[in-house]
């Protein structure tokens, strides 16, 4: 683990510092496909496909990497180090340049309700952040979504004294009363609610369409190994069938 870690830290310092020069390079083998993403639930029907064998059906062998900062899959898959993510499409953009090229091939899901910002009890409204700690993941979705909810309330990220944190660490600092703000996601936002922590002062429920999870795979990729990017999509069609045919047994 903490050699895949170095690798990834490598590839983050490379994009840091040049990433208009990178020069993509695949290292996966025909019939592999290696992906990056963090934990969300929205994920889960990658992984369903993984266990139940959809993938390696249509010939793919499908690697799911866990990695909680978006920039260092990002820069991983820049780096070769993967071929693709599971990510939003903000996330995707923002990485995406005229030498580094990401495609979406696959729609998630569309968070509605499942992000979300934890806040006192006491607080009203995002304009009443204004000068609050607010701890989030810098350079994630988390980020854009909540500079957006603060463009919406007349404010800027400025108005607020950000701490940089994986959602997961936000949360987890936002219980234990060592921030007062916290940008996250589920399961974070049920957990708050059935402890009476705070509140949850809005959730993505109220900006439909703007976080969207797509899987989004190394352009290089996608024109050597169509037939590959085939088998993920059909894999990933049949775990959804298969949610909605045995919802319960899909969730264990």
């Amino acid at each position: 683990m903490t050699t895949i870690i170095s690798k990834f830290r490598r590839a983050a310092l490379v994009a840091g510092i040049a990433l208009s020069a990178i020069s993509v390079s695949l290292h996966a083998e025909a019939g592999s496909l290696k992906l990056g993403m963090t934990t969300w639930v929205g994920y889960g029907p990658l992984f369903l496909a993984r266990d139940m064998g959809y993938f390696k059906e249509g010939g793919l062998d499908v690697s799911l990497e866990i990695i909680e900062e978006a920039s260092l899959y990002m820069a991983a898959v820049a780096a070769g180090e993967l071929d693709g993510s599971a990510s939003t499409v903000d996330e995707i953009m923002k990485y995406r340049s005229k030498d580094v090229c990401f495609k979406s091939v696959y729609a998630l899901d569309d968070s509605h309700g499942g992000d979300g910002v934890l806040a006192p009890s006491g607080v009203k409204s995002i304009a009443d952040l204004k000068g609050m700690d607010v701890a989030l993941n810098e350079g994630s979705v988390s980020q854009f979504w909540f500079n957006i909810l603060l463009k919406q309330a007349g404010l800027t990220q400025a108005d607020v004294k950000i701490t940089n944190m994986t959602a997961d660490d936000a949360a987890a600092a936002f219980m234990a009363d060592r921030i007062p703000v916290a940008v996250t996601w589920e399961p974070h936002l049920t957990l708050a609610k059935k402890e009476n922590k705070g509140q949850v002062l809005i959730d993505s429920s109220r900006t439909p369409g703007l976080i969207v999870d797509v899987v989004a795979l190394n352009c290089d990729y996608i024109t050597k190994n169509p037939g590959d990017v085939e088998a993920l999509v059909k894999g990933l069609y049949k775990a959804n069938e298969f949610i909605k045919e045995n919802p319960e047994k899909a969730y264990e």
